[in-house]
């Protein structure tokens, strides 16, 4: 199996963070890059080269991006940075489809983008409680 290109993920959620320039979005990303360099240290194999270490430690990053089993301090990396985002780029997909675009980037094919699971789990659409109660559409609780 192919290394994870780690640079060339990092570089793509770097554009995307500079990009979004929300100071608790930045925060979480600088945590999440030191928080990975430190995973890929201690968790570094006899005879493994530094370079393996921090690729299998960022694809570890991206499987959990994708859904799939991953430890449990990345799976909370991700969280954070993901609920650091800016409600306009976390509510709009923005932040999955560039997970997606980088991962693709990282396993060497950007033309394949895996697309699925949403990484917010909050919902897109809001119902405002009273909107249009004074017409009838609407019980005593908002609800239809």
């Amino acid at each position: 199996m192919a290394r994870f290109k780690h640079e060339a993920f990092k570089e793509h959620i770097s554009s995307f963070v500079d990009e979004v320039n929300d100071p608790d979005f930045n925060r979480a990303w600088e945590i999440v890059v030191a928080c990975i360099e430190v995973q890929a240290r201690i968790n570094r194999e006899p005879k493994e080269s530094k370079l393996k270490s921090m690729s299998r430690a960022w694809e570890d990053f991206a499987l959990a991006a994708e859904g799939e089993f991953a430890a449990y301090p990345i799976v909370g990396l991700l969280s954070e940075l993901v609920e650091m985002c800016p409600d306009t780029h976390r509510h709009s997909g923005t932040v999955d489809r560039k997970l997606c675009e980088a991962i693709a980037i990282g396993r060497g094919n950007p033309a394949f983008v895996r697309w699925g699971r949403a990484v917010c789990n909050d919902p897109v659409l809001y119902l405002i409680k009273g909107g249009r109660a004074e017409l009838g559409d609407f019980d005593e609780l908002g609800e239809f």
